[in-house]
């Protein structure tokens, strides 16, 4: 969630080009491009920096990321902040349990294909990813088909994408986890819980930058053709026409009946409304056609 801060100092020109200066030291030293990011949202996170940092200029803080390597690492970790827990929104997830994977796995059972693909952009710490791992996990152990399935989650901070794969949570991040998904997939010890292996097992994480061009899809997916795609408050802190570049790529990956799944202030575009039914209109979950 972006929070609301305050612009940073200094007139139009001056703002424009230190910020552009800012996101290209972004880019050239993290490999990150956060150029298609929403201007207000990338300097209230600068401002809110330079607050901590104690610079009333946007040129000293811009100096002072250029020698404090460790600065970067603060405004990369503010500008890609998460909210992340574990079946966050309860009303996305009963959807998906009742009726989006029953009618993935009838479809896929009818045609007598037994791979099952998830990619979930923007993963964070891999609290999404594992989540909806585990719906299709409980959802298999009632079929006798030969099912396999794969989790791709994905997101640009490295940092996030190590938690993701240790699956180790404080118990404050499975609040929402009913205690028969938490006996069944976690294993409490030393006050955390670590994801159960056979779950992790069927998840992959990997860094990928949803404004890059290439790959458009994660690279361990090898190619796109997912069932599921999970991109929820990703779209919301871009611009319009970045917005309409990344929903291509993401429409581009996911099968004909698949389902997507977006943030609360997020819709599909209206040039691809005609592409996809609303499964549910208390929620952003839509089947494509």
């Amino acid at each position: 969630m972006v929070r609301m801060r305050s612009a940073f100092p200094g007139n139009g020109f001056e703002e424009t080009e230190a910020l552009s200066g800012i996101l290209d030291l972004l880019a050239e030293r993290r490999k990150v491009d956060f150029s298609g990011f929403r201007p207000s949202v990338v300097s209230r996170e600068i401002s809110h920096r330079m607050e901590l940092c104690r610079c009333q200029k946007i040129d000293e803080y811009r100096t002072l990321l250029e020698n404090d390597s460790g600065e970067i690492d603060n405004l990369l970790d503010s500008l890609t902040i998460g909210v992340s827990e574990f079946f966050r929104d309860p009303l996305v997830f009963t959807i998906l349990s009742k009726i989006a994977i029953p009618s993935m796995l009838e479809n896929k059972a009818s045609k007598k294909d037994y791979l099952i693909r998830v990619w979930s952009a923007g993963c964070s710490s891999g609290e999404e990813a594992y989540s909806i791992a585990i719906l299709i996990a409980e959802a298999l152990r009632k079929r006798t088909e030969p099912f396999r399935f794969l989790v791709f989650g994905t997101d640009i901070e490295e940092k996030d994408l190590n938690l993701a794969r240790e699956g180790r949570y404080p118990p404050e991040r499975l609040g929402m986890v009913p205690l028969c998904f938490l006996s069944r997939y976690f294993h409490g010890k030393n006050g955390s819980y670590r994801v159960d292996e056979g779950l992790r097992g069927t998840t992959r994480f990997s860094r990928h930058n949803l404004l890059s061009m290439e790959p458009a899809t994660p690279a361990e997916s090898v190619y796109g053709a997912f069932d599921i795609i999970l991109c929820c408050n990703v779209l919301v802190y871009m611009t319009p026409k970045i917005q309409e570049e990344v929903f291509e790529r993401l429409d581009r990956a996911l099968k004909p009946g698949g389902f997507l799944v977006l943030g609360e202030a997020e819709e599909v575009p209206a040039q691809h409304a005609a592409w996809y039914d609303t499964v549910c209109r208390h929620c952003r979950v839509y089947r494509k056609i």
